[in-house]
């Protein structure tokens, strides 16, 4: 199997898929191998009775670079969809993210946001507070940040507070950017994978895997590809509950978030983003769980977004590139897992462009 390909791409989630289709557009031989047994990685979709399901969870495409909604939505074509989200705290819905709707209801029509700007953030809870004060920060953020990631949210840096917009105008859409929709099947991943060597079920093993290619691009966990030589970087993992509905328990929109303190934190019903409608059907249940469930390592989803974490990948990502295999071998490191950051799907698509032309 000695260098039989020009490169090797570990994992066929979104990034290897994108690396993969560029790589044979320039004429290179191209062995993709995924330890799963699909292709599409946490963006993977099924479809189920007629109705399209996201296996890992609701996944929504949304940027307001055009030129990458292009890119995918040309390969194949986006099911359009505007994302909207409904918050149940303690049997009360509100509109999320916080807008005029969500003000007038928590704090009395007309109120502003009590923002506190005499307040250095130290942390992610203070800086929540200093933004749209206590009342509204236990109401949405407190308890389900603290499920979500399994520790209190004083522990976070204060940047990551800018995920979620807040607003003063009734915009009750999740997302701001003027490009939306979700995949129709797992068919863009086909095609993106068109002209390369697909073997699935198929874990790395540098033992196996260090004479197929020069040249490697690695999307999995970085601290693996080392032997956790430093230790494990942590993870938050998520476990999904299918239960029937009957057609007078509908939820009337796709995701609802549950912000107080029962063990999961959001339902999604599918029929909603790509009918509009539901009747009936399947309602899946959102658990966050730790990175080992009963001694078993499960899958990895959501990187710590704390500094000890981020400190502990930099070690990592020092040493991660120098080579392994034999002198020549070249590895490359991208995707959620290799960069060690939750990546939104757009820009994972702009940096595995952005990686083969510097490359190339």
């Amino acid at each position: 199997m000695e260098n039989n390909y020009d490169f090797l791409i570990v994992g066929a989630g979104l990034y290897g898929c994108v690396c993969a289709r560029e790589l044979v557009k320039r004429g290179f031989k191209v062995l993709v191998i995924e330890k799963r047994n699909h292709i599409g990685g946490n963006c993977a979709v099924k479809t189920h009775k007629g109705v399209v399901e996201h296996i890992y969870g609701p996944h929504i495409f949304h940027t307001d670079n055009k030129a990458t909604w292009d890119y995918l939505n040309d390969i194949e074509p986006f099911v359009p969809y505007r994302h909207k989200v409904i918050v149940v705290n303690n049997g009360l819905q509100y509109d999320f993210p916080i807008n005029r709707n969500t003000l007038n209801k928590v704090l009395g029509y007309g109120r502003k946001l009590p923002q506190r700007d005499d307040i250095v953030p130290q942390n992610f809870e203070e800086a929540a507070i200093g933004m749209i004060g206590k009342k509204l920060y236990n109401l949405f953020y407190r308890d389900y940040t603290a499920k979500q990631w399994g520790c209190d949210p004083k522990v976070f840096p204060a940047e990551i507070l800018t995920r979620v917009p807040v607003r003063e105008d009734c915009n009750n859409e999740y997302f701001n950017d003027k490009y939306m929709g979700v995949f129709s099947s797992n068919r863009i991943f086909l095609k993106l994978l068109k002209g390369a060597t697909v073997k699935l079920n198929c874990a790395f093993d540098k033992s196996k895997h260090s004479y197929i290619a020069k040249k490697t691009i690695y999307t999995g966990m970085i601290d693996e590809y080392k032997n956790y030589c430093y230790g494990e970087l942590p993870y938050r993992s998520l476990r999904f509950e299918k239960r029937k509905v009957k057609p007078f328990e509908n939820q009337g929109i796709a995701v609802i978030n549950y912000t107080d303190t029962r063990p999961y934190t959001r339902t999604t019903e599918y029929g909603y983003m790509y009918n509009e409608k539901q009747v009936g059907g399947d309602r899946w249940y959102e658990y966050p769980v730790a990175e080992y469930v009963q001694g078993k390592k499960v899958e990895p989803y959501y990187p710590m977004p704390t500094e000890q974490a981020q400190a502990l990948y930099k070690k990592y990502f020092t040493i991660a590139s120098r080579d392994d295999f034999r002198s020549g071998c070249v590895v490359y490191f991208g995707g959620r897992l290799g960069s060690y950051k939750y990546l939104n799907m757009d820009i994972v698509v702009e940096q595995a462009l952005e990686l083969i032309d510097k490359i190339c």
